[in-house]
């Protein structure tokens, strides 16, 4: 267990050392999502070896992403990609896990572990390439700033102030 602590620590910290090396030259940060994703599936795989649960992976998993959109300061995006993360690999597991006919009764339990196991793998694909391409947006259109203006609206009778703010 603490093996996996100290491996768990080393990737943190090797993932914001790349972070930062790579903020001047990246306009996104999609290349840090794999490679967050990627460290997250193994420490997962470790843990679900020690522990007999597999859905450790999923867990684990669903946590790198948002940590690399918390570090660059982007607190929607971290919450679009833990529910990304979070479901797409156990929605598409259950989907084919579901729709698989698998003829023998004698291996038919394994035969839906590895439907269930082919549709999370798709998930994991299809999150972590959404995820990378479209919520690791470049920094120029975010804003770190929330902004508050008064407008003027017309009305028919006359008009009136509004007061908005952005996020």
């Amino acid at each position: 267990m603490r093996t996996s602590a100290l491996a768990l620590a080393v990737l943190l910290l090797l993932a914001g050392a790349h972070a930062r090396a790579d903020e001047p030259s990246s306009p996104t940060f999609g290349g840090q999502i794999v490679l967050a994703d990627l460290g997250m599936l193994a420490l997962g795989g470790l843990f679900a070896a020690q522990t007999q649960q597999p859905f450790v992976v999923i867990g684990a998993y669903a946590l790198g992403a948002p940590l690399v959109h918390v570090y660059h300061e982007d607190y929607g995006g971290s919450a679009l990609s833990f529910a990304l993360h979070a479901t797409l690999p156990l929605g598409l597991g259950y989907l084919i896990y579901k729709s698989s006919s698998c003829a023998n009764d004698e291996v038919q339990g394994l035969c839906e572990g590895v439907h269930f196991f082919l549709g999370a793998t798709l998930g994991v694909i299809a999150a972590t390439t959404i995820d990378a391409i479209a919520f690791s947006p470049p920094p120029f259109l975010r804003k770190d700033d929330p902004t508050t203006a008064v407008v003027p609206v017309a009305l028919r009778g006359g008009f009136a102030l509004q007061l908005s703010r952005t996020f």
